[in-house]
């Protein structure tokens, strides 16, 4: 028990001064992580890059939204997923233009089978943030889901146009594209 707090606080800390200086969708350090991720070399040089992008979009302005984004984080990690929903609800109540708790909502909602509601804010964290390489990735598990295979493939590649190096995407596309030709046959 002891370790776990101790890993917690460790977390903690990080998160935090991962947030420190005021971040968001809008942050001029994304337009240069993005040059590089897709100049990047290999799947390791990616993943630094992607990670990157990804603490920047976990950042806020707020150290209230901050914790509240930690503490929403660690209960659908820990497979508390409607209490993760009614703090990411909460997020966006508090900062309606933060994509990330828009984009967290609908990976929750996903698990909690609410297709709609998950459909509804990646539109919302893509009105925010156009790049935003996991919002469309989880559009085209949405549509995969719903059966609207077209419009899956379509969001799979605009997600691998922003970022080519995610491997189970790039293998959703092979299956798609011939799941898709298949059915023309």
């Amino acid at each position: 028990m002891k370790y776990i707090k101790i890993v917690t606080f460790i977390y903690v800390v990080l998160f935090f001064s991962i947030g420190s200086v005021a971040a968001r969708q809008d942050d001029q350090r994304l337009e240069p992580l993005f040059e590089n991720l897709l100049n990047a070399n290999n799947r390791v040089e990616a993943e630094v890059i992607e990670q990157s992008i990804w603490q920047i979009w976990l950042s806020s302005e707020s150290d209230t939204v901050d914790l509240l984004m930690f503490q929403a984080v660690h209960q659908m990690m820990s497979g508390g997923f409607k209490q993760a929903a009614f703090l990411f609800t909460a997020i966006i109540e508090m900062d309606p233009l933060y994509a990330e708790a828009w984009n967290k909502r609908a990976t929750v909602r996903f698990l909690l089978g609410d297709l709609e509601g998950s459909l509804a804010d990646v539109g919302k964290t893509l009105e925010l943030e156009q790049r935003h390489f996991g919002a469309l990735a989880g559009l085209g598990h949405i549509y995969e889901r719903l059966e609207q295979y077209d419009k899956a493939l379509q969001a799979f590649e605009k997600a691998i146009e922003l970022n080519p190096h995610m491997p189970v995407i790039s293998k959703k596309i092979q299956y798609l594209r011939i799941k898709l030709e298949a059915r023309k046959a």
